[in-house]
């Protein structure tokens, strides 16, 4: 299993919730996002808590109301609810992928076991300082995303990971790397989804490798590769606090299948 992540400066460190919220000066804010420059646990733990922040800022009294009911289904870290998606429905998603695999004469046995649910995105107001035209570029590509138009989100964001990079904008190409992968396999274009999937297995942060290899079990098995999607499914089994359990029924489904 490997190893968590440690804040290379504790002090800092504790600074992340106060910035995930808004509330640094302008002093204390460059402090903290020089940080998260050279400390991966730290960008670890911003990606993570995104959309609890988002929540927080935008409706706090609903965040409250909220505390003392029953918990929500379990989801992945990272996809906390409520939050006002409005996003194409997956089941509709899902429907239109199986009618493409049927019209082409393939098998749907394996590919009814996909889960196509869109990854949750939430837009930071405070960010690592980025090129005005690739934060340009991110910032349109998943407005279509967030709209539920991801064969125009597809295209965009796989044109920002081709951009040679800049010192301290490897996550930024990362994340870009995984929305191209969900847009384009929520866009039924599998074959695509994989190329751009693989690339964020090699991420330095265990949130976007875990949400990265989630996804490429999707595309896999819409493409029927079963052994592909277990050896996936058994890593995040195995590592993932995000996505193990999600993994261990999706397995559990996937041997079930074919074992009939």
């Amino acid at each position: 299993m490997t190893a968590p992540l440690r804040c290379r400066d504790p002090k800092l460190g504790a600074l992340t919730t106060a910035y995930e919220l808004g509330l640094l000066g302008p002093e204390d804010q460059a402090r903290f996002e020089a940080h998260l420059d050279r400390c991966p646990a730290c960008l670890e733990n911003l990606y993570d808590g995104a959309v609890t922040a988002a929540v927080l800022r935008l409706a706090p009294g609903e965040a409250a109301r909220r505390l003392p009911s029953a918990p929500a289904p379990a989801r992945p870290r990272g996809w906390r609810w409520p939050v006002p998606w409005r996003l194409l429905a997956p089941t509709a998603v899902a429907a239109a992928l199986l009618l493409l695999i049927l019209g082409r004469g393939g098998s749907p046995d394996l590919a009814g076991l996909a889960r196509l649910d869109p990854l949750p995105h939430v837009k930071l107001e405070t960010r690592l300082a980025q090129r005005p035209a690739d934060r340009l570029g991110f910032e349109e590509a998943m407005e279509a995303y967030r709209r539920g138009a991801y064969a125009a989100a597809a295209p965009r964001l796989a044109a920002l990971t081709r951009r040679p990079a800049e010192a301290g904008e490897g996550t930024r190409v990362e994340q870009a790397a995984l929305y191209a992968g969900v847009s384009f396999l929520l866009a039924a274009q599998a074959d695509s989804a994989r190329a751009y999937l693989e690339r964020g297995l090699a991420s330095r942060l265990p949130v976007l490798r875990d949400r990265s290899r989630w996804y490429l079990v999707q595309a896999l098995l819409l493409q029927e590769q079963g052994d592909a999607a277990r050896d996936h499914l058994q890593a995040l089994a195995e590592q993932s606090p995000g996505y193990g359990d999600l993994a261990r029924e999706q397995l559990r489904e996937l041997e079930e299948r074919r074992g009939r």
